[in-house]
């Protein structure tokens, strides 16, 4: 992905076309899904130099988890 890239949607298809992923089947299918987000993330990561660690941490804050567990509980 080149610095400054846009996108007109954030919609997976959006982001399949960035990365230029191929789909194996129809597109909206379970596993098919799947294994596009698989290959997005990855790239995706790449592109942001970010680590599994550094995604977990930018995307859950410990209150989430909290909340999420006191969610569950009532």
């Amino acid at each position: 992905m080149s610095t400054g890239t846009t996108l007109s949607s954030t919609s997976l298809a959006a982001l399949r076309d960035l990365y230029g992923i191929k789909v194996d089947g129809s597109a909206h299918r379970a596993m098919v899904d799947v294994n596009a987000l698989s290959l997005i993330l990855s790239r995706l990561t790449s592109d942001l130099k970010l680590t599994l660690s550094d995604l977990v941490k930018k995307s859950f804050t410990e209150s989430d988890i909290i909340n999420s567990k006191n969610k569950k509980k009532n």
